[in-house]
């Protein structure tokens, strides 16, 4: 296997919302190692991804993309939905120096625990 699948599949990741409930999942989300960095958007709840091939990226790469996931408009957000799904990555990866951080494309790769 390689790194990042024994560090993400194997680990707690954690999901924060602004509103809603941080349990259900309708499309891409955004999810991290660190709680206390969830917990900057809010509720949060402790997820296992079971992501398959991911896009790995670097800390700059991240906040040049999918990081600024809520700067985008709708129509940004669902052409780089496609753009990862064209490319066959179910997600992006990101070793984010203290922290690991994804962006999981499919709710069904992940489960709530």
């Amino acid at each position: 296997l390689n790194l990042w699948q024994d560090d993400v599949n194997d680990m707690i990741m954690y999901r924060g919302v602004k509103s809603g409930n941080p349990d259900k999942i309708g499309g891409p989300s955004f999810f991290s190692s660190e709680e206390e960095f969830a917990k900057t958007n809010g509720k949060t709840s402790a997820f296992k991804l079971n992501v398959k091939n991911p896009k790995i990226i670097d800390k700059r790469t991240w906040s040049d993309s999918v990081g600024s996931w809520d700067n985008m408009r709708p129509d940004a957000q669902k052409m780089l939905v496609k753009s990862l799904r064209d490319e066959g990555f179910d997600s992006v990866v990101c070793d984010y120096e203290t922290m690991w951080l994804a962006f999981v494309i499919d709710p069904n790769r992940t489960k709530l625990v």
